[in-house]
């Protein structure tokens, strides 16, 4: 008996892919020499480094992107262009509090994805002679 995997256009059957762009924000301290300072918890020095900012729960925070985008965003570890922005001033406005001066940069990405599906099996199809009723077989007569 042949089953619904074996059609050609199972609607379990499919591909995506997409790209946009996404960004990553690094920051300095603008000064020479062996300095180091805070922002949040990440330790800051004179070299380029990823802004390392905790990511909330529940919808807290800055919004990373919409819809499916946002999900692709979460996974790199990248953010959207307005978030990039919003984390990067908020960094410069750490430093001033702490009265340094904090070089950054928005570092540009082309983010990528892919994935398909395709069924390998039924693990256990209900086939109709294996059905069972509780009151007998259902009336099927037309009303």
């Amino acid at each position: 008996m042949s089953s619904i995997l074996d059609h050609p256009s199972h609607p379990c059957v499919s591909t995506e892919s997409g790209t946009c762009e996404a960004y990553d924000v690094e920051v300095r301290i603008a000064r020479e020499g062996r300095v180091t300072k805070m922002i949040g918890r990440q330790i800051v020095t004179t070299s380029w480094s990823s802004l390392d900012v905790e990511r909330g729960s529940g919808g807290l925070g800055v919004p990373n992107g919409h819809g499916t985008a946002a999900l692709y965003l979460e996974a790199s570890g990248l953010m959207d262009y307005t978030t990039a922005e919003a984390l990067r001033w908020w960094a410069v406005a750490q430093a001033k509090a702490e009265y340094f001066d904090l070089e950054t940069r928005l570092v540009r990405y082309e983010l990528n994805w892919s994935w398909n599906k395709k069924p390998l099996d039924a693990v256990k199809e209900v086939l109709q002679n294996e059905l069972i009723w509780p009151n007998g077989e259902p009336d099927r007569t037309e009303p």
